[in-house]
């Protein structure tokens, strides 16, 4: 998996040194919460932790217990590009759900991306 995080990110601090990373795929009623994480209301960092229900993955990062999908690994290597960190993560573990809807950023904002209708 590629994580790119601006080095300015207050959680590229915390990547680069724990060395591992979860990448919680958000369902499309979590906008706020990914509008936390994205800086947006400014809300601090341990703040941010307090909003959802929170479980330690099998690392020990913070896997959000109603996301979509969390992808769990190691941060194997790191290259500096521009004002990015370009963090190559070898996935220790995967957890997906198959229901809800999806969330997406798109033009500056997020976006609630309905499942399709299953056809009988």
């Amino acid at each position: 998996m590629l994580v790119c995080v601006n080095q300015s990110s207050a959680a590229h601090a915390v990547f680069a040194g724990n060395g591992r990373v979860c990448i919680n795929v958000l369902p499309g009623n979590q906008q706020e919460l990914a509008r936390h994480f994205a800086g947006m209301t400014k809300l601090p960092m341990s703040a941010r932790f307090e909003q959802q229900t929170w479980a330690a993955g099998l690392l020990g990062t913070p896997v959000l217990a109603d996301a979509l999908a969390s992808l769990e690994g190691r941060i194997v290597e790191r290259k500096t590009v521009g004002a990015h960190s370009v963090m190559f993560v070898e996935v220790a573990d995967m957890v997906v759900r198959h229901d809800g809807d999806g969330l997406i950023y798109f033009d500056r904002d997020f976006h609630r991306v309905a499942r399709a209708p299953v056809a009988c």
